[in-house]
């Protein structure tokens, strides 16, 4: 995979984690513990653990 598709993904990966935090923090309403803020959290850091491993791959590569 060239380091220029390695930096796109990871920048998408990276776009969708910060929507899916805005999402969480918008649905936390009342409480923290509903089951969409769960979900939207768990996968916002799924999505920014996947755009970091994206960019380590490019510096490591360096």
């Amino acid at each position: 995979m060239a380091d220029g598709n390695r930096l796109t993904w990871g920048f998408i990966y990276l776009l969708f984690g910060a929507a899916f935090i805005y999402f969480a923090i918008y649905e936390a309403r009342e409480t923290l513990w509903n089951p969409t803020t769960i979900l939207l959290s768990a996968l916002a850091a799924f999505d920014i653990q996947k755009a970091l491993f994206y960019f380590l791959r490019i510096l490591r590569k360096k």
